[in-house]
C-alpha cells in the first residue's frame, strides 16, 4: 500500500537508515560468488589501509582529469550510479596501480584488484561511511553535520544514521577536494559555496569553519524521472480539483510564484508545471527557458525546454539575454537575492514566468520578493510590491508535514495592492484552493472556484479567459492532425489490396477534417475506382455528377448563393471534391481562371458583393429621387457589374441609364438604352 504522500518505490524494502549495508536490484556490476555486486560485499572483506601518499596521489590525478565531463560526473558525483561509478574508477585507476607495481610509485603498496580499488575510491574520493547512503537509489538527500550523517529517503523526514564520519576534519578535506576538482573556491577565505558537478543533477552546498563551528554539507539528488501534474495527483500532493485548477491557470498564461520552506517540493511542483505547460499543445512548438544552478529538474524529451546553467551572480544578465531568444515561458529556478529585480522586470514584458522563493505563505512570498528586488535596484519597496503583485497573479504554496510528506497547501490569486494600517503596501489575496493534513494524515482540500467555469475566478483573471478558447481550438486541430496521420498509415497498407475500403477510410476522415493531406493518396485511388466495372459507388457518382452540373451552371450564371450551396454539398464528399475541375473561368476576366483551391473563397466573396450591390442600388435610387445625382452615381460605381446575375445586372444598367439622363448625357444614355432594348426619348 502506497502512502498517499509517498512516491512508489521499486520494492517494499525497509528503510535503509541503520543498515550496515544495502542491497541493489541492479546486476550491472560484476557480482561476487554469492551473487552480490562487489561494492556491496565490501563490509565483509578484510580491511585495507592506504598510505597518505597514495590517497594524495589519487586525489591529484582525479583533479587533473576532472575536465573530462563524463569521467568527472561518474567519479565525483556521490549520487552517481555505483554500477557505473566503480567500473569507471577501476578502469581509471587500475592501470596506474599496475604501473606503480612495475616501476615504483605512491600506489606500489596497493593490491591491484577490483575490491581494493573500490576501497581506495571510498577513502580517497568518496564519502567513506556515508557512501553507502549515496549509493541507495531511494535516498534523495544526505547531510553531513560535523561527524553525523543525516539521511532523507523517498521524501520522508530526515533521520540520523547509526554510523558517522571519521572526524570533522576529514569531512572538510573531502569537500574541499571535491570543490577543488570542479574548480570551485572553498577554503578559509571562502568558507561557503554551492558546488555543481559537470553533467550532474546533484546539488551540493557546503559550509566549513571558520564560517561555522563544524562542517555542514548538504547533498541533494536531482530527480531522474519526469514529473507532470498527474504525478502530483498520483502521489497525493494535490487533489484532482487542484490539478484541474493548475491546468486552467497554465492555459490562461498567468505567471506563477511557487513558495515554500526548504525541501517542501518547490522544484518538484515547478518541474511538473513546466512539463505540463510544454506538452499541453504538443506538437505545437512552444519554447521554455529554464535557468538553474545545476541540472536538478527533469523535462519530457518532447518538450522544447532550453536549460541554462548559471551562477546566481550572472542571473540578471542572463535574463536580459533570454528575452532575445523569443521564449514563451521563462523559469528562473529560485529567487534568493538581488536577482529578484531582474525577475520582476521580466514579468512586466508580458512573458509568462514561473519561479520559486523560500516563504511560508503568499503574503510573505510577495513581501520577500519585493524586499529582495529593492536590493537589486528597485527605487523603493512600494514600487517593487506593486510589480510583484501585478507580475505574479498566482502564488502556489507547498509545505511539508512533520512526518516529511510534501503537499500543495494553497493556490492564491493576487487581485491587487492595498495597504496595512501603517500605509505599507500589502497584496490583496483571494484563495482559490487550500489543503490541510487531517489527524489520519489524509489530505483535506477545499476549492473556492470551479475550474470548469473560469467565470467563477476573481475578476482580474477574466481578461485572460480568451486564451482558454484558443487552446481548445489548437487542441482540436491537433486531434485532427493525429487522426489524419493514423488514417494515412492505415490506408498505405490497404490501398493495394483493397482500394475501395482505403477510399472509404479517407472519405470518413475527410468528412470531419477537410485535410488536404489526404488528397494525393485519394486522387490515385479515385482514378482506380472510376475505372472499375462495375463502379463501386454508382449512386454516389450519379449524385455528385448532378451536383457538379448544377454548380457549373450556377457559376456561369453568377448565381453565387446557389453555387455556394452546390459547392458545399460537393465538398462534403471526398469523391465529389475530386470530381471538381482543376480550375474555373474567372468572371472578372475571361482570359484567366480561378484555381479550385480558391473557388470557395471566391464564391463567398462574390456572394457578399452581390448582396452589397442590392443595397447600393437601393441607395442610388433613393439619391436619384432626392436629386442627389452625384451621390447616386457614386453608389452605382461601387458595383462590379461583371459579378452580377442577369436580373441584377439589368437593374444596375437601368439605374446607370437613369443617371446618365439626369446628368444630361443623352448620347451615352441612348447607347445604353439600345443595349437594354428600351425606348429612349430625347428631350427637346
Amino acid at each position: 500500500m502506497i502512502h498517499p504522500f509517498q512516491m512508489p518505490d521499486d520494492d517494499d524494502r525497509a528503510p535503509i537508515i541503520g543498515m550496515t549495508h544495502g542491497r541493489s536490484t541492479s546486476g550491472a556490476f560484476p557480482p561476487t560468488d554469492d551473487g552480490m555486486p562487489i561494492w556491496e560485499g565490501l563490509s565483509r572483506s578484510p580491511s585495507v589501509s592506504f598510505t597518505n601518499a597514495a590517497i594524495r596521489y589519487v586525489r591529484e590525478i582525479v583533479r587533473g582529469s576532472s575536465s573530462q565531463g563524463t569521467l568527472a560526473q561518474a567519479i565525483l558525483d556521490p549520487f552517481s550510479d555505483p554500477n557505473h561509478r566503480y567500473p569507471a574508477f577501476i578502469t581509471f585507476i587500475l592501470p596506474k596501480i599496475q604501473e606503480h607495481h612495475r616501476h615504483g610509485g605512491e600506489l606500489a603498496t596497493v593490491p591491484p584488484d577490483p575490491e581494493t580499488c573500490i576501497r581506495l575510491y571510498q577513502e580517497a574520493i568518496g564519502w567513506g561511511p556515508a557512501q553507502l547512503f549515496f549509493d541507495q537509489p531511494r535516498v534523495d538527500e544526505v547531510r553531513i553535520f560535523g561527524q553525523h550523517i543525516i539521511v532523507s529517503e523517498s521524501g520522508q523526514y530526515p533521520m540520523c544514521a547509526n554510523v558517522t564520519m571519521h572526524n570533522p576534519d576529514d569531512v572538510v578535506i573531502r569537500i574541499m577536494q571535491l570543490a577543488d576538482a570542479v574548480r570551485v573556491a572553498l577554503n578559509t577565505q571562502t568558507p561557503q559555496a554551492t558546488i555543481a558537478i559537470p553533467d550532474s543533477r546533484t546539488r551540493i552546498h557546503a559550509t566549513i569553519p571558520p564560517r561555522s563551528d563544524v562542517p555542514m554539507i548538504v547533498f541533494r539528488r536531482g530527480r531522474s524521472s519526469v514529473w507532470t501534474l498527474n504525478d502530483l495527483t498520483y502521489t497525493g500532493m494535490v487533489s484532482d480539483d487542484g490539478r484541474n485548477l493548475l491546468d486552467v491557470l497554465i492555459q490562461m498564461g498567468v505567471s506563477i510564484l511557487i513558495a515554500g520552506p526548504t525541501s517542501s517540493g518547490k522544484s518538484t511542483v515547478m518541474a511538473a508545471l513546466v512539463n505540463h505547460w510544454a506538452l499541453q499543445l504538443y506538437p505545437l512548438v512552444r519554447n521554455a527557458i529554464v535557468i538553474e544552478e545545476s541540472r536538478e529538474m527533469q523535462f519530457d524529451p518532447r518538450a522544447l525546454v532550453l536549460r541554462q546553467l548559471v551562477r546566481p551572480s550572472d542571473l540578471h544578465q542572463v535574463l536580459i539575454e533570454t528575452l532575445r531568444q523569443t521564449p514563451d515561458l521563462i523559469c528562473p529556478y529560485e529567487v534568493r537575492g538581488s536577482e529578484a529585480a531582474a525577475v520582476l522586470s521580466i514579468t512586466q514584458t508580458g512573458h509568462q514566468v514561473m519561479t520559486t522563493i523560500h516563504a511560508g505563505n503568499p503574503t510573505m512570498a510577495l513581501r520577500r520578493l519585493a524586499l529582495l528586488a529593492t536590493q537589486g535596484g528597485y527605487p523603493n519597496y512600494a514600487a517593487a510590491m506593486h510589480d510583484a503583485c501585478m507580475g505574479f497573479p498566482i502564488v502556489v504554496v507547498v509545505d511539508r508535514t512533520p512526518t516529511g510528506y510534501r503537499y500543495l497547501r494553497s493556490i492564491t490569486a493576487v487581485t491587487g495592492v492595498g495597504t496595512d494600517g501603517d500605509g505599507t503596501p500589502e497584496p490583496i489575496l483571494v484563495p482559490l484552493y487550500t489543503a490541510e493534513i487531517a489527524d489520519d494524515q489524509s489530505l483535506q482540500t477545499h476549492i473556492m472556484v470551479d475550474p470548469n467555469r473560469p467565470e467563477t475566478f476573481p475578476p482580474p483573471l477574466h481578461a485572460l479567459r480568451y486564451r482558454l478558447s484558443g487552446h481548445a481550438y489548437v487542441r482540436s486541430a491537433q486531434l485532427a492532425s493525429v487522426v489524419v496521420e493514423r488514417t494515412l498509415e492505415e490506408v498505405s497498407l490497404l490501398q493495394q489490396t483493397n482500394p475501395v475500403r482505403a477510399f472509404e477510410r479517407l472519405q470518413s476522415v475527410w468528412a470531419t477534417t477537410r485535410s488536404m493531406q489526404v488528397l494525393p493518396v485519394a486522387g490515385t485511388l479515385f482514378h482506380r475506382i472510376r475505372s472499375m466495372n462495375p463502379h463501386p459507388f454508382p449512386e454516389l457518382h450519379q449524385d455528385q455528377a448532378t451536383l457538379l452540373e448544377h454548380f457549373r451552371a450556377a457559376w456561369a450564371d453568377h448565381r453565387w448563393n446557389d453555387a455556394l450551396d452546390c459547392y458545399r454539398r460537393i465538398e462534403s464528399s471526398l469523391y465529389g471534391y475530386l470530381m471538381l475541375p482543376h480550375q474555373l473561368p474567372d468572371p472578372r476576366d475571361g482570359r484567366s481562371s480561378v484555381p479550385i483551391t480558391e473557388v470557395r473563397q471566391r464564391i463567398e466573396e462574390y456572394a457578399r458583393h452581390v448582396h452589397m450591390a442590392t443595397l447600393w442600388l437601393a441607395d442610388s435610387d433613393r439619391f436619384l429621387n432626392e436629386g442627389a445625382i452625384i451621390r447616386a452615381d457614386e453608389s452605382i460605381r461601387r458595383i462590379d457589374l461583371r459579378l452580377l446575375p442577369d436580373d441584377l445586372y439589368r437593374q444596375a444598367r437601368s439605374m446607370q441609364y437613369r443617371i446618365l439622363r439626369a446628368q444630361g448625357l443623352m448620347d451615352a444614355a441612348g447607347i445604353l438604352a439600345a443595349e437594354l432594348g428600351i425606348a429612349h426619348e430625347v428631350s427637346s
